[in-house]
């Protein structure tokens, strides 16, 4: 018996204003497998050139809310999130849905689609990273992208088979609509929102399969990134991001010493670019807003709030 045909609908959350929006959306355009909508999410007061048939909303700045917006419009059982500086391979559409009717849309809860040459380091910053507790590139020959114990992320850019994982990013991953609806993208800021790729991605694998697939490929533009690498950056790496893996760390003490380890190493890096700026503020930044983390986490922990 063949698959059940599934349409999808694509989400683009955009600022409005970079070059590679027109160029995401001609890749979209050139599926081989079109999808039934799509839907560009720009923050309010920005000026976006759109093609015909691409429906356009406007929404407050948090590239989470946006996302959120997107998926409560669209009307296919899956959506696919893409950054507006990912541009798609032409059978892309193709190759994950492929996963997602070969599978079983009942069992899955998002299929990951892959970036090849994603957080591309130099051997001796990996070890760095990954002996800091960082998120780094796996150092070993994993096939499979998986959260650590600290709640940061060994990361397998192109896995050589479908794997399920721990982790998506939001670059260019599909979820089952139903699930964004029930448990949305979290909106715990406006503007950037570090992290909800993990909270999103790690709820989400509850619920059913996150699968990556090597078969779906995609690129990223050059162009500069959404955190910026100063004082306000390092604010939401304390704020947001620390708290996020202290909600995923694993359990007990010996996450929780992970989790700080991996504190300490941010701290360590942090410190070394204000040495190197001259800024004293970077990392000041980061500790004032590890505290606020703490300070959730403490009492997530007193409710079982997010449990």
């Amino acid at each position: 018996m063949a698959p059940q045909p599934i349409d999808y609908s694509v989400v683009v959350p955009t600022l409005g204003g970079r070059a590679t929006l027109s160029r995401c959306l001609g890749c979209v355009a050139a599926q081989t497998r079109l999808p039934a909508e799509v839907i560009v999410v720009a923050v309010e007061g920005a000026s976006v050139d759109i093609p015909a048939g691409v429906r356009l909303l406007y929404r407050p700045a948090s590239t989470s809310g946006q996302r959120n917006a997107g998926a409560r419009l669209a009307s296919t059982p899956v959506v696919l999130f893409v950054d507006d500086d990912v541009l798609l391979d032409p059978d892309f559409g193709e190759a994950m849905l492929a996963v997602w009717e070969r599978t079983g849309i009942e069992n899955v809860a998002g299929v990951v689609g892959t970036i090849p040459k994603a957080w591309e380091l130099r051997l001796s910053r990996r070890i760095l990273r990954a002996a800091l507790g960082q998120s780094h590139v796996a150092l070993l020959r994993r096939r499979r992208t998986r959260l650590m114990a600290g709640g940061n992320i060994a990361f397998v850019a192109a896995p050589r088979e479908d794997e399920d994982v721990e982790f998506a990013g939001t670059a260019c991953v599909s979820y089952r609509r139903d699930l964004v609806l029930e448990g949305p993208f979290d909106e715990p800021v406006g503007g950037y929102v570090l992290g909800e790729d993990l909270d999103m991605s790690a709820r989400a694998a509850r619920r059913g399969r996150l699968i990556h697939t090597p078969r779906a490929r995609a690129r990223l533009e050059k162009v500069t990134r959404g955190l910026r690498d100063d004082a306000s950056g390092a604010l939401q790496r304390g704020r947001l991001y620390a708290f996020y893996r202290g909600r995923y760390c694993a359990p007990g003490v010996i996450g929780r010493l992970a989790w700080e380890w991996a504190n300490f190493g941010e701290l360590a890096i942090l410190v070394a670019k204000s040495m190197r700026r001259r800024d004293p503020k970077i990392a000041g930044a980061y500790l004032a807003g590890l505290h606020e983390a703490r300070a959730r986490l403490s009492a997530e922990s007193v409710t079982g709030e997010w449990r």
